[in-house]
């Protein structure tokens, strides 16, 4: 039954998409043109209803100037590399950091921002824990992760469904990699600890 259940998941998905073509109020809208530059446009859909709503419904005032970190990552379209808005570092947010941390290509176009051309942060780093887990910290930390993506759901029998796997299996598995690393880095750190200070003084174990 469940393995029924999940299958008819995968033509809700399709269900979901054919809904998806017209666009969502508020949200976004089709980028696409009919005939021949149907090609021509860099994705699917985008964002500029949601960054016009954002700016109505968010006090970025007081979202900036609140007790509470604010960090969102992007990703450099151009250059592939990470880019980090985050409060601790005195970077002001506002809609154009959020859309363009939401801007997944080829779904949604990239959004330029201070002379940047940014998309979704999730391309280089869904899960972004090394903010959270490299800041400095004066007591324990007990971080969670809210991950979207499963990793282990039915056969997809139809094309939708496959579509929807390639999506969770390239996000969810990039998380667990991450996690994994980091049990791993600190199962050495422990190790570690546990030398002589002599051995740790070693220009090799220095640099482990």
């Amino acid at each position: 039954m469940a393995g029924r259940d999940l299958g008819r998941g995968g033509e809700r998905g399709d269900h979901r998409r054919h809904a998806a073509w017209p666009g969502r109020p508020g949200l976004f809208h089709p980028s696409l043109t009919p005939g021949p530059r149907i090609g021509a446009a860099p994705a699917l859909f985008h964002l500029e209803p949601l960054l016009a709503h954002l700016g109505r419904v968010v006090d970025f005032d007081r979202l900036n100037a609140g007790p509470r970190r604010v960090s969102l990552t992007a990703i450099e379209v151009v250059s592939g590399e990470r880019v980090v808005f985050d409060t601790v570092a005195g970077c002001r947010i506002g809609p154009r950091h959020v859309v363009a941390s939401s801007a997944l290509l080829p779904v949604f176009a990239p959004v330029e921002v201070e002379g940047s051309l940014l998309g979704d942060g999730g391309l280089a780093a869904n899960a972004a824990i090394d903010l959270v887990l490299d800041a400095p910290r004066h007591r324990p930390l007990r971080c969670f992760i809210v991950d979207l993506f499963a990793l282990a759901r039915c056969w997809p029998r139809r094309l939708g469904a496959s579509m929807n796997r390639a999506v969770d299996l390239a996000f969810g598995s990039q998380t667990l990699r991450m996690l994994e690393g980091r049990v791993r880095e600190q199962r050495l750190r422990a190790l570690l600890d546990r030398l002589p200070e002599a051995m740790r003084a070693d220009p090799e174990m220095a640099a482990l």
